[in-house]
């Protein structure tokens, strides 16, 4: 909702998810119609917000960056909440068994089409990988147009390629448990929903540094530096010859930091902005 269109003298709060659409590596452009959307979107919310909540530090210090003079009502992050539960292995597989999904090891991808997830560089780095030597499976979840896919991995893979268009959460989860390690090389997100789904589940993220990834996992994964095949290959392989002791160290601290997004605050965390707003 644009809130310069709110009746004056109701008071107005804001959340705020990413500044994606103004950025051109996410297919954004200046002067598009999509990037001045956006940008009006922002704008406004920027200038008659009384309280704006952005979602992850990311997506605060963009909004900073961009509207600097909106900073006495920009709140501190208001995290989303993952509340899935962490899936034993045997279930996990029982639940993969009707999808006939490799269970002893594969990389996981969304196959989500657009600049700004970065799908190319996801498929460019597992190409890599097994270029290098690497024999790990791919499994493609929300792959509608197979061609796309194709044009970036060698014919002579396809038996190693699993593509499901769709998957149900239980499906998504027992994916997350039994995967060597998933792919999300996405250039910008607001918070990043998929990074906080897998690491409930154990499993490790290749994901870049320059997105809220990195407060997420805070510090318990390596990053890309930025969306990088080469860095994409290199992390694949890491998770693929790790020391079964070391994964074992690396799934349970990773479900240890996810549960740091399973309390259930998200309401009164948002009420205390609502009641702050009403002081004012």
């Amino acid at each position: 909702q644009v809130p310069c269109f709110t009746p004056h003298g109701i008071p107005t709060l804001v959340v705020i998810h990413d500044l994606c659409g103004l950025r051109a590596d996410c297919g954004y452009r200046f002067p598009g119609r999509a990037w001045a959307r956006h940008y009006w979107n922002l704008l406004t919310a920027a200038f008659r917000a009384d309280r704006i909540v952005p979602i992850s530090v990311s997506t605060r210090s963009d909004m900073l960056r961009r509207f600097p003079f909106c900073r006495e009502r920009l709140a501190e992050p208001i995290y989303n909440k993952v509340t899935a539960e962490t899936v034993d292995p045997a279930d996990a597989a029982r639940r993969l068994a009707p999808l006939a999904v490799p269970v002893d090891g594969y990389v996981l991808c969304f196959g989500i089409p657009g600049p700004r997830k970065a799908l190319p560089v996801a498929l460019q780095g597992y190409a890599a990988y097994r270029t290098a030597g690497g024999s790990l499976p791919l499994v493609l979840v929300g792959v509608h147009d197979e061609q796309k896919i194709k044009r970036h991995l060698p014919a002579e893979w396809s038996s190693d390629i699993r593509i499901l268009p769709r998957v149900s959460a239980c499906e998504r989860d027992a994916l997350y448990r039994l995967a060597t390690c998933l792919l999300f090389c996405s250039r910008c997100e607001g918070f990043g929903y998929p990074v906080v789904e897998a690491m409930r589940q154990g499993c490790p993220v290749v994901a870049s540094a320059t997105t809220p990834a990195a407060e997420i996992t805070d510090g318990t994964l390596d990053l890309m530096s930025r969306p990088d095949a080469g860095e994409c290959a290199s992390l694949i392989r890491r998770y693929a010859d790790m020391d079964p002791a070391k994964r074992q160290a690396l799934v349970a601290s990773l479900i240890e930091r996810s549960l740091f997004y399973s309390t259930d605050t998200f309401g009164s965390d948002f009420n205390r902005e609502i009641l702050r707003m009403l002081k004012h």
